[in-house]
């Protein structure tokens, strides 16, 4: 996907923050997601490698597996992990609240490993990135 937006910062290390508006087009009629999506502006970190300034008009593509991948790091993973922790801490302990504590324990275990493993991964191909300056 390739949006337009506008340069709001740049960082030293090839970073730089641009806030993209998102407006509705005849595509969005016919998009079953239409009732939650929201049209607006939003600030995206993405990768510099073109040294765009602040002010400028640029455009960034933004890989199409990103959204798939957040979803599944930021939401998926932690739902298992937590009915697995409630089952294991309730079958373990025979009480709900330490099925409940198990559960709270395995999402904080994993909120722990998971931030060096985005930082790793901000690094990667994943990442939106500046393709022009218009």
């Amino acid at each position: 996907m390739i949006d337009t937006g506008l340069v709001k910062k740049v960082y030293k290390d090839n970073m730089a923050s641009v806030a993209i508006n998102y407006v509705s087009s005849s595509a969005c009629s016919t998009c079953p997601m239409k009732s939650i999506c929201v049209t607006s502006s939003r600030v995206i970190e993405v990768r510099n490698k073109i040294g765009a300034s602040i002010n400028d008009q640029v455009k960034v593509k933004i890989p199409d597996r990103i959204g798939w991948n957040t979803v599944f790091i930021n939401f998926t993973i932690p739902v298992i992990l937590l009915v697995v922790g409630v089952i294991f801490g309730t079958i373990l302990f025979h009480k709900d609240i330490y099925g409940f504590i198990g559960g709270l324990g395995l999402l904080f275990i994993y909120f722990i490993i998971l931030i060096p493993i985005e930082r790793r991964y901000r690094k990667s191909a994943n990442i939106p990135e500046i393709i022009e300056i218009i």
